[in-house]
This record gives structure tokens, sequence and C-alpha cells, in this order.
């Protein structure tokens, strides 16, 4: 007795081909338009950190006008008016905030990113 084959066990596309190649679709998608985005704001994070490190040689409006700087240099739209540094009692606060367009076509959103961080003014030693 010869068994016949269903049809969906011969193979061809079907819908759960179709989900597994718009899963990958998205997978691919977020790879191309959200993770770069991420690790740029992680590195701005970076940068803002290491000039707070330095606060004590610089002014509130040198850490803000070199963080805006530095996303100019990663094309990160952080316009001026967005951050803010401020400083009370031996320490020192960065705040930014900031809207980035994914940039994918037929959609208009957009990532937000915040970040707020203190830390004590190291005072320098004079000899």
């Amino acid at each position: 007795m010869k068994v016949q084959p269903h049809s969906s066990e011969q193979g061809g596309f079907n819908y759960v081909t179709a989900i597994i190649l718009l899963i990958l679709a998205a997978i691919g998608l977020v790879c191309i338009y959200v993770i770069p985005k991420y690790f740029a704001d992680f590195s701005l994070k970076q940068d803002m950190w290491a000039l707070m490190v330095r606060s004590s040689e610089l002014t509130d409006q040198a850490i803000e006008q070199k963080t805006v700087e530095a996303a100019k240099t990663r094309d990160i739209p952080l316009p001026p008016t967005q951050i803010q540094c401020t400083r009370s009692n031996e320490s020192i606060t960065c705040h930014y905030e900031y809207d980035w367009p994914l940039g994918i076509p037929g959609l208009d959103w957009s990532l937000k990113f915040s970040e707020t961080k203190s830390r004590e003014v190291a005072r320098i030693k004079q000899i």
C-alpha cells in the first residue's frame, strides 16, 4: 500500500514559511536601523562621562558644547538646547534628551534617548 504525502508535507511556500520570513525581515530592519543608533548613544554617554570627569578643568558650557560636538561626529541629532549641565554642592549633573528618527522609508518612527548622569567634582591638588 502506497501512502500519498499530505499537501503540506510536499514542501513549497506555506504560512509558516511566510511568518519565518517576516520575522527575519523584522530582525534585519532592527539590525540595520535601530542597533547602530543605540551604540552611538552609548558612545555619547561615555564621552559625556569623560568630560564630566574633567569637570574641575571645564565649565558647564564647555562640557555641553563638547558633548554636542561629539554627537555631531556620530550624526546624532542632539541640539544644544537639549543638554544641560549644572553644579551644586561639589557635584555636577548633566542631562540630555533627544529624538532620533529611524529613517525607515514609509514610517515616521523615532527613538527617544535620555540620559542623566551625576558625579562629584574632583578637585585638582596644587603642588
